[in-house]
Formats: structure tokens, sequence, C-alpha cells
């Protein structure tokens, strides 16, 4: 399944959350998620959704992520295609995805 993943995230005096929506191909919300960080950086706050929301995407079947951001660093960071094994945090998975992210400056 294919599901296309856009988040976003901010810090307010080193107050951070994050939050995003994934829809598959049709536009259909697959599900979406709000997440308290706690204390962090802009960029740190950017990427924490992109993590939790690959989780969530996974655990629902997804095997291919097509995320949006807003954060040009982020963005940038995230790329790349990878082997979950490689990821520390999701690592209990075996399973290949392919995550692709786009910038989206709107």
């Amino acid at each position: 399944m294919v599901a296309i993943l856009n988040t976003d995230g901010s810090c307010v005096n080193d107050r951070c959350g994050g939050s995003g929506i994934a829809r598959n191909i049709l536009g259909q919300v697959i599900m979406a998620f709000t997440k308290k960080l706690g204390e962090g950086t802009n960029n740190w706050a950017e990427a924490m959704p992109i993590l939790h929301g690959t989780k969530l995407c996974i655990q629902r079947g997804v095997n291919m992520i097509i995320g949006e951001t807003n954060s040009i660093l982020t963005g940038y960071s995230f790329r790349i295609k990878f082997h979950l094994t490689r990821m520390q945090d999701v690592k209990s998975s075996s399973q290949t995805i392919n995550l692709i992210f786009f910038i989206t400056l709107t």
C-alpha cells in the first residue's frame, strides 16, 4: 500500500509538538496524529513527526511512503530510500519500506 504522509512540527519557548496525516493515493485518510514532543529545536520538531508518522504507516501495512514537509533541512535529510532495519527506532521490523520526501514551500 502507498501512503502520502504530510507532517509538520514547531517549537515555541522550547516546547515542541508535531502532527501528521497519511492518505492513500485516492486521498482517503489512513490515519492522523498529533504528538507533544517536549523540549527541543525546530528542526527536531520537524523530524520527529516524520519518524512517528512512518512508524504508524508501517503498522497499517504501508510499504511505500511519499512524504511532504515544509522544512527544507528536514526534507533533504529524509529524501532517501532505506531499509527499516537501519533505522534504530523501528528496527524490530524486517519489512522493506521506500520513503521519498518532497519539500513543499507553501
